[in-house]
């Protein structure tokens, strides 16, 4: 049986949100990059406004990374973030479904 504490630990040493949004916005660069078709911009309608978001909240979790960090700062920081919709919160700003027809054989 695993241990939940030392498991929530290792999510928090490892920076798993920091990781997860950094991995947003090298998606949503690589989409503005010119490596994808224009068409798919239109499935991301504020792209730039996502993609100015996660870069306002960079420093943020680069304050959290010290361990130094007083825990009332670590708290106040932790709480902006929160106040700072977190991704997946708000579904519109989400790509349209895209449903796909099967080919039957």
């Amino acid at each position: 049986m695993f241990d939940q504490y030392a498991l929530l630990q290792y999510v928090k040493q490892q920076q798993f949100s920091h990781q997860v949004s950094q991995a947003r916005l090298d998606v949503f660069k690589a989409l503005k990059g010119g490596s994808f078709s224009p068409k798919m911009l239109t499935y991301f309608p504020d792209l730039d406004q996502q993609i100015e978001a996660i870069e306002q909240r960079a420093p943020m979790f680069e304050q959290l990374k010290n361990e130094d960090l007083p825990e009332e700062e670590r708290t106040r920081l932790i709480t902006q973030l929160k106040s700072q919709q977190p991704p997946y919160v708000n579904f519109d700003h989400e790509p349209a479904q895209i449903s796909q027809v099967k080919k039957n054989h």
